[in-house]
């Protein structure tokens, strides 16, 4: 017998899911375990990959069908492979400056995908596994040397909190940066820039603010654009 193959959208079952329930997304982030509603607006945008066990407390939580046992579509559910055929990375839809930060709205790119086979993706990474990677070109130069004002990041999107001292995507107050966090004494984040010259932009974000951030991501690898003229 032939059967039709049917890939679920994620992010669409979790927000039915938590609206039949009558959650928010921030009341839904805090019953899983999380401080702000930014994982739970990301798996429901599908930018970040949910992993198996929430998909089953959400279940739990709402009363919502697991969505691969869905009793009324005779469809075999499958979960696309991103590696079968080329490899893609999509890019991240939100602008980032890493300067004070970028306001988005309607953000033109050039670049929507880029596809790499394994071998390129290997060569170029060291992985052919990139199911949490996407892209975002940096606004400025307030984080060179470590990140060229001509070039193309990598961000792990599964990365929603900070979990090291590091280059991460977030939004504070409306703005979205690339910028350097750490945890320092009194878990007061430290921003800062890698290029000292912007030493003056450097900020704090303090216990009581940190309802207002959103971490998209941890930067991965960095690109170099500039092109060489011949």
């Amino acid at each position: 017998m032939d059967f039709e193959i049917m890939e679920i959208d994620i992010g669409k079952w979790v927000k039915q899911a938590r609206e039949s329930a009558d959650l928010s997304q921030e009341q839904l982030a805090l019953d899983l375990g999380y401080k702000g509603k930014g994982t739970v607006s990301a798996w429901e945008k599908n930018t970040n990959a949910i992993p198996f066990d929430k998909i089953l407390e959400i279940s739990q939580r709402t009363g919502a069908v697991l969505p691969y046992a869905n009793q009324s579509d005779s469809r075999p559910v499958v979960y696309k492979d991103p590696n079968d055929g080329p490899i893609k990375l999509k890019l991240y839809d939100v602008a980032a400056s890493c300067g004070s930060g970028r306001f988005n709205s309607n953000y033109p790119d050039l670049i929507r995908t880029v596809s790499f086979t394994e071998e390129a993706a290997l060569e170029l990474f060291g992985t052919t596994n990139l199911n949490h990677v996407q892209m975002i070109p940096p606004d400025g130069d307030s984080m060179e040397p470590t990140i060229p004002q001509k070039s193309m990041c990598f961000i792990k999107t599964d990365i929603n909190e900070i979990v090291s001292s590091g280059i991460y995507l977030f939004t504070f107050q409306g703005a979205t940066f690339f910028k350097r966090l750490h945890i320092s004494k009194g878990n007061v984040i430290q921003v800062t820039s890698d290029n000292r010259v912007y030493e003056k932009g450097d900020f704090e974000i303090t216990p009581s603010e940190q309802d207002e951030l959103v971490i998209h991501g941890k930067l991965w690898r960095a690109v170099d654009l500039n092109l060489i003229q011949l």
